[in-house]
C-alpha cells in the first residue's frame, strides 16, 4: 500500500505542475495567457469582449443572461434572473427566488404569494392586508376604523388616529392637547419641557436658560445667562438694546457714537461716517477704496485708485485712462487714432480693422471668417477669398468664371 505520506507529496506535485508566471493562470493544471482566454469550471474559452462564466459554459454578457448556471437571452438592462429562470422586471417580479408573478394580480409576502395588487395590499410581515382598511404596526395588523380610518399612524408598535393624537419617541401615544418632553410629555398649560424635562410653569409663558427657568415676556436668555428685560439681542452673555447699541466681536458700543468697522470699536466723528477697513470717512468729502480713505468729491474707485470720471476712465478695475482713449482687453488700452484692439490685443497702424483676433489693411488685404488674405475688396466663399470679377462661389467652392455651371 502507498502511504498516507507519500500519497500527500505525490497530490502537491501535481497541483504544484501548473505554476502561474507573468500574466499567466492555470485551467485543470494547464497554463493559459489570462489575457486571452477565459477558464470556465476546468474549460478553456477564447475570450472576447463581455465574455463570463456561468458555470461550465461562456456567455456574452452584452447578449446574455447568466441564471442559476443556465445561460438565457437578454433583454437588456430590465434582465433579471429568479432562480433559473430570467424575467422582465418591469413587467413581473420574482418571489422566493423561484416563483415569477406580475405584481398587479399578486403580492409577495415573505416568499410567499398572496392575491392582490401591490396598490392595495401590502405585507405585514408573513401576512398581506389591505392598506385602505387595515394598518400594520411592527408586523400586527389593526383594522382602520378603530383609530380614524384614513389618518390612522403606528407610533412604535400602538395605532393611533394623528388627528386627534400625536406619538413621543415612537412609545407614547398621547392627545394632541399635549406635547411631547424627552421620554415622557407634559401638559403645556400648565408646564413646560426644560432640556427633556417637564418643568412647572406655561409653556408659552416660560422657557429654560441651561438649567434655570425664566420668562420670555419679561426676561432675556444669552448662553445660560438671565437679564431682565424683553426684545433684547445678544452679544455673547451680555443681553443688550438693538435700538441704542450693537455688538462688535463679543462687545457693546454705542450706535450714536461709535463704529464697529472690520471687528474694532471706533468713534464716530459724525453721523456721516461709515467704515473703511479700519478707519472711518466722510461719503460726502472722501472716499473708500479698498480700504483706503482718498480726500476728493464726486470721485470712483478704479482698484485701489480713485479717479474723476468726468475727465477720466477706468479699465477693468486696472488702469485709469483719458477719456480720449479706449480700453483693450483686462491689462490694456489703446489710442484710437493710431491704434486698434482685436481680441484684448493691442495692434498699431491707421486704419486698420479687425479680423476675429487679428488686425488687417483693408487696403491691401482681405478677411473671410478669421482668416487674412492678400488683395483688397475681396469676397468670401466660406473660408476662402475670391475676386468676384473673375471667379463665383459655387456651393461653398471659388470656382473660375462668374456664374455657377449647373450639374
Amino acid at each position: 500500500m502507498i502511504s498516507s505520506l507519500l500519497l500527500i507529496t505525490i497530490l502537491i506535485q501535481i497541483e504544484a505542475s501548473c505554476t502561474a508566471k507573468n500574466g499567466t493562470a492555470c485551467c485543470n493544471n494547464v497554463p493559459y495567457a489570462a489575457n486571452k482566454k477565459l477558464c470556465c469550471g476546468q474549460f478553456l474559452y477564447q475570450k472576447k469582449q463581455g465574455s463570463r462564466c456561468c458555470g461550465a459554459k461562456v456567455y456574452n454578457i452584452l447578449k446574455e443572461i447568466c441564471c442559476g448556471g443556465l445561460v438565457h437571452p437578454s433583454t437588456g438592462s430590465s434582465s433579471r434572473c429568479c432562480g433559473t429562470k430570467t424575467y422582465t422586471y418591469r413587467k413581473y417580479n420574482c418571489c422566493g427566488g423561484e416563483t415569477l408573478f406580475r405584481k398587479e394580480s399578486n403580492v409577495c409576502c415573505s416568499g410567499k404569494l398572496f392575491p392582490g395588487s401591490y396598490i392595495t395590499t401590502g405585507c405585514c410581515e408573513v401576512h398581506p392586508y389591505q392598506r385602505l382598511d387595515t394598518i400594520c404596526c411592527r408586523g400586527k395588523r389593526f383594522p382602520r376604523s378603530l383609530f380614524g380610518g384614513l389618518s390612522a399612524q403606528c407610533c412604535g408598535i400602538h395605532p393611533f388616529d394623528s388627528s386627534s393624537h400625536r406619538c413621543c419617541n415612537f412609545q407614547h401615544v398621547i392627545s394632541s392637547e399635549y406635547e411631547c418632553c424627552g421620554k415622557t410629555y407634559i401638559n403645556p398649560n400648565k408646564q413646560f419641557c426644560c432640556n427633556g424635562r417637564p418643568s412647572e410653569g406655561e409653556s408659552q409663558k416660560f422657557r429654560c436658560c441651561g438649567t434655570t427657568k425664566y420668562n420670555v415676556f419679561k426676561q432675556t436668555c444669552c448662553l445660560g445667562k438671565i437679564t431682565e428685560g424683553r426684545n433684547l439681542q445678544c452679544c455673547r452673555t451680555v443681553a443688550y438694546d438693538p435700538e441704542k447699541n450693537s455688538c462688535c466681536l463679543g462687545r457693546i458700543y454705542s450706535k450714536k457714537s461709535q463704529m464697529c468697522c472690520y471687528g474694532r470699536i471706533t468713534n464716530r466723528p459724525s453721523p456721516g461716517h461709515h467704515c473703511c477697513g479700519y478707519k472711518t470717512y466722510n461719503k460726502e468729502t472722501e472716499l473708500c477704496c479698498n480700504r483706503k480713505v482718498f480726500p476728493g468729491k464726486g470721485l470712483l474707485c478704479c482698484g485701489n485708485n480713485p479717479y474723476d470720471p468726468l475727465i477720466m476712465q477706468c479699465c477693468n478695475q486696472h488702469h485709469v485712462i483719458s477719456l480720449k482713449r479706449e480700453c483693450c482687453g483686462p491689462f490694456h488700452f489703446i489710442n484710437p487714432i493710431n491704434q486698434i484692439c482685436c481680441g484684448g490685443r493691442v495692434f498699431h497702424g491707421p486704419g486698420l480693422k479687425c479680423c476675429r483676433y487679428q488686425a488687417f489693411n483693408p487696403n491691401s488685404q482681405s478677411c473671410c471668417l478669421g482668416r487674412i488674405f492678400k488683395g483688397p475688396g475681396q469676397r468670401c466663399c466660406r473660408f476662402q477669398a475670391y475676386d468676384a470679377k473673375i471667379k463665383s462661389c459655387c456651393n461653398g467652392h471659388v470656382v473660375q468664371g462668374t456664374l455657377c455651371k449647373s450639374e
